[in-house]
């Protein structure tokens, strides 16, 4: 296969994106032509296929050196996709949620602990993500998720909150913050 020479046209909204510095901006932009063109979706991968991405660990700082606000980065992704029409919501659309348990193997891994696994029939060792996405006739992508913790997790500061909780988090921050038409029930 041919190397990538160059970033995707779906990449340019990030260069307008105020939460991103000029280098993150290249790396934000190698990751998603990478997981877009690349055959290989691993870091290394995207490295050596995506040529503009320097070496593998550079690339590899960006999701876990630099500092960056993440909720700043999703927010003005959200902006984005209300300039367009496909992509804009409307008063039929839906915010759906849901969480997925994601097993894992690491027992030192943020938030990880035994979660009931409704696709296993069993309680599994992982992570389990809540998470938002908007629907409608025309369109629908990811909003939001939260990493829910168990309560009984003593390192975890925000250990008491339930999946509801977290759930209502999201539908608020949706309606407020970004301006999600929904009418904040749960």
């Amino acid at each position: 296969m041919l190397p990538i020479t160059d970033f995707l046209s779906c990449t340019d909204p990030l260069d307008e994106f105020d939460s991103l510095s000029y280098h993150q901006t290249r790396h934000a932009k190698t990751y998603v032509t990478g997981l877009a063109a690349a055959r290989s979706r691993t870091v290394t991968g995207i490295a050596r296929e995506v040529l503009p991405a320097g070496s593998d660990r550079t690339l590899n700082k960006f999701p876990t050196e630099y500092d960056w606000d993440e909720d700043q980065l999703n927010h003005e992704r959200l902006e984005e996709l209300q300039k367009h029409g496909e992509t804009r919501w409307s008063q039929d659309g839906y915010i759906v949620i849901d969480d997925s348990v994601f097993q894992r193997t690491g027992k030192e891994l943020p938030g990880a602990g035994k979660f009931y696994d409704h696709t296993e029939g069993e309680p599994v060792w992982g992570q389990d993500l809540v998470y938002s996405f908007y629907t409608d006739d025309k369109t629908s992508y990811p909003l939001v998720f939260r990493q829910y913790k168990k309560a009984d997790d003593e390192d975890q500061d925000d250990a008491d909150e339930t999946k509801y909780d977290l759930s209502r988090e999201m539908v608020t921050e949706l309606e407020e913050e970004v301006g999600v038409p929904a009418d904040g029930t749960v």
